[in-house]
């Protein structure tokens, strides 16, 4: 289910059109085309939108695993995947996880 929210959430932002950049925190509301999102708790979202591409990754606080999908430009990987990478700490802890980028998600560290 975590999956299929991160795809979603980032698609939503790149279908506005817009540029939007953020951090939501699990048990905090936050509007995206308008519309309200409420990720559980201690599920921790970075999203990056721009014109020409899109991307989110999420993890749990304490898990060991963040997930991330992404598209748009510059994406060299299968744009609709989940990848996962391993967290740099074990658990993840309660720290924003690393905002997506195309290079991020096309490098060797995603699977």
């Amino acid at each position: 289910m975590k999956m299929k929210i991160v795809t979603l959430l980032a698609f939503a932002l790149f279908a506005a059109g817009s540029v939007y950049a953020a951090e939501i925190v699990g048990g905090t509301s936050t509007t995206i085309g308008g519309g309200s999102y409420t990720p559980s708790t201690k599920v921790h979202i970075s999203v990056v939108s721009l014109p020409a591409s899109y991307g989110a990754t999420s993890q749990h606080e304490s898990g060991t695993t963040l997930y991330g999908s992404g598209g748009g430009t510059g994406f060299a990987k299968d744009v609709g995947k989940i990848f996962t990478q391993a967290c740099a700490t074990n658990p993840c802890g309660t720290s924003a996880p690393p905002a997506p980028t195309a290079t991020d998600l096309s490098s060797g560290t995603w699977n």
